[in-house]
């Protein structure tokens, strides 16, 4: 925003840059990113100017901090409503590794095979049957295209931001594994691991990586504890003799 000009009355504004260069017989008032003022004003000027500074050591403590604690709280929860459940998801993170991050990177890579596919065959969808007058059919496609990404989204948000942290945290936890049976511990076990990993993730250039094989790691370790759940349980089979 440039004001060559005088202004008779006040100027607000809110801008990424401001020069102001004629004179202003009211108020100044505003924010900007950059601003500059050559001219004279009458009244007072309330001018706030964002530097875009980096964060302080103590934001990022500050930051992590609450973060851990947004983190425990669920991990907590789903410790205490689905117990059984993430043990399973912890014990195939543990003993396959390898098969978890390779599950976990087919389905993201699946998920977005399915967002291509679902946008042809939307496009498709829509040019046939806007062909034959049939718009209601093409508006319940897109509804229903909306509607499950809406639900794909959320549940990538739940698995980036709650599911990678607690998994590689209870995973790498000893603590864990030794207090299966006591809460207490599992819950020690909770917080140790998170804080190990908030501090490992934010290790600069390393960091960044560290958190997607924590989530490709959580996301096998969900599929693969869910095809367990799915599959009928085997009959014990005895020796004789």
């Amino acid at each position: 925003v440039d004001v060559d000009g005088d202004v008779g009355s006040d100027v607000l504004f809110g801008a990424g840059q401001v020069n102001i260069a004629g004179d202003v017989a009211g108020q100044i008032y505003g924010g900007a990113g950059d601003y500059e003022r050559t001219g004279a004003v009458v009244g007072p000027e309330d001018v706030t100017v964002g530097d875009d500074e980096e964060p302080t050591f103590g934001d990022r403590v500050v930051d992590g901090l609450y973060r851990f604690v947004a983190l425990f709280l669920v991990g907590a929860l789903v410790l205490l409503v689905l117990r059984r459940w993430l043990e399973t998801v912890l014990t195939r993170a543990r003993q396959r590794p390898g098969a978890s991050l390779l599950f976990g990177l087919l389905a993201l890579a699946a998920v977005v095979a399915l967002l291509v596919v679902s946008i042809v065959v939307g496009i498709i969808w829509s040019i046939v049957f806007g062909i034959l007058g049939l718009g209601l059919l093409v508006g319940t496609y897109w509804f229903a295209f909306v509607v499950l990404w809406v639900v794909v989204t959320f549940a990538l948000f739940l698995l980036v931001v709650y599911a990678a942290p607690i998994v590689t945290g209870l995973s790498g936890a000893r603590l864990a594994r030794a207090g299966q049976d006591n809460v207490w511990l599992q819950l020690g076990a909770l917080a140790l691991g998170l804080i190990v990993y908030l501090v490992v993730t934010a290790i600069p250039i390393v960091g960044w990586l560290i958190g997607v094989l924590a989530v490709l790691l959580a996301a096998g370790a969900i599929v693969l504890a869910t095809r367990n759940f799915r599959a009928p349980a085997a009959e014990p089979v005895t020796a004789e003799g």
